[in-house]
Parts: structure tokens; C-alpha cells; sequence
């Protein structure tokens, strides 16, 4: 794992398969209009070097990407993650609407271990991570998708909520 600083932000980027990317926010890895703009919200949330609260994020400034969002509960220390949000889009992408349903008990999402582990990594370093995690959805013009992971507290240290922005860039599409 290699560590370096821009400015006041500590990147980490994991190299065994570039799954996982800690971003600050002039970061030009992201290619999705609607990862950028959820990126650019959180980090203005942040305040006294803190990631935001859940009670700092107001879907009203979030409307254009509440479809492309996933909100998760971070359960037994991030043994398990229970779906408390997901957008339209996702659900459509998904195929169902998992809300109230944990991680564990979704067939469709099993073997979980990529999402586990990416979300480990947001936890642990209290940081954006940029996924990359395999459409395994049921839409088979998926060319790609940008997954976003972000921190929340419930105004503490300890990360308890994970918001999740996920875009999908179909294979007829020349760009994002």
C-alpha cells in the first residue's frame, strides 16, 4: 500500500487491482459527473477536520444524485451493513429494493467479499474510497460503474453510516 499527503489529505491507493482509492476532492480519478458532485457535497460537510455527520447531509442538495444513492447502517463494527436507502436507479440496477434487508442476507450481492472488504477500508481510514467494485447486476449493457463510498458519523469518531453513489456507463455510451 503506498501513502502519500496533497495538501492537508492523505491519500492511500491499494495496488492489487486498483480496487480501492482513498480521493480528496480535486481528484481527477472520477470519471462520473455524479460521483464528482457527491464527492465536492462531503467534503463540504467536513468541518474541524471531522467527517460529516448523518445529520449533515440534506437530501434537498442532494436531489439530482438521491437515485444513484445507497445509504448503509454499519452494524457489529462493519461485520455486517444493513441497507437503510437505496435510490431508484439503484434499485433498478439491482432489480430489487434491498432497504431494511442487511448485506449478508442478499443472495444477489453474495459473495460479498469486494464490497465488504471496500467498505472496511472507508471505515478504517475514515476516508472516500473509489471502488471499482464488478457490475453483477442483471442489466447486460452495464459497460462500467463508478461506486463512491463516503463516511458518515453519527457525529463522533466512529464511522456508523456508509453513503454509497454508484453511476453506470452502458456500453453504447462513448463517455460518462
Amino acid at each position: 500500500m503506498t501513502k502519500y499527503t496533497v495538501g492537508a489529505t492523505t491519500l492511500v491507493r491499494e495496488c492489487a487491482l486498483s480496487r480501492r482509492l482513498v480521493i480528496d476532492p480535486v481528484s481527477d480519478e472520477l470519471k462520473s459527473p455524479v460521483t464528482r458532485k457527491a464527492l465536492r457535497y462531503w467534503h463540504s460537510q467536513c468541518r474541524d477536520s471531522r467527517i460529516p455527520c448523518r445529520a449533515d447531509i440534506d437530501p434537498a442538495k442532494l436531489k439530482s444524485i438521491l437515485p444513484n444513492m445507497c445509504m448503509l447502517a454499519v452494524l457489529d463494527g462493519g461485520g455486517d451493513f444493513l441497507f437503510r436507502l437505496l435510490g431508484t436507479r439503484m434499485r433498478e440496477f439491482l432489480s430489487n429494493d434491498y432497504t431494511g434487508r442487511r448485506l449478508s442476507e442478499v443472495d444477489a450481492l453474495q459473495p460479498s467479499d469486494m464490497l465488504v472488504e471496500s467498505f472496511s477500508t472507508c471505515i478504517d481510514t475514515r476516508q472516500p474510497i473509489l471502488a471499482n467494485t464488478p457490475y453483477v447486476g442483471p442489466k447486460k449493457d452495464i459497460a462500467e460503474l463508478e461506486d463512491l463510498i463516503l463516511p458518515l458519523s453519527d457525529c463522533g469518531e466512529k464511522v456508523d453510516r456508509l453513503m454509497i453513489v454508484v453511476d453506470f456507463r452502458f456500453k453504447l455510451d462513448d463517455e460518462w
